[in-house]
């Protein structure tokens, strides 16, 4: 019902998980990523009908508020 998704493991009980994506062989299990890679683009993958992208944040297994986790400053395209 998500979809494509990505599901990144920041090894302090913190994950992010992005989805809707266009299919995409970029991402690899396991790989490791960096701020700024790109990990997928936004499609209607899944059960929707408009291309959007699916955000959360999960801390400890317990979803927390995405917005807390995103970078307000318009110079920066990427997260955290």
């Amino acid at each position: 019902r998500l979809g494509h998704m990505v599901s990144i493991d920041h090894t302090n009980g913190l994950r992010t998980v992005y989805a809707h994506l266009e299919a995409h062989d970029g991402v690899k299990t396991g790989q490791k990523d960096y701020r700024g890679d790109e990990i997928g683009k936004m499609d209607r993958s899944g059960r929707t009908t408009a291309v959007h992208l699916h955000y959360a944040v999960i801390l400890n297994n317990r979803a927390e508020d995405p917005l807390k986790y995103i970078i307000d400053n318009p110079s920066h395209s990427t997260l955290f």
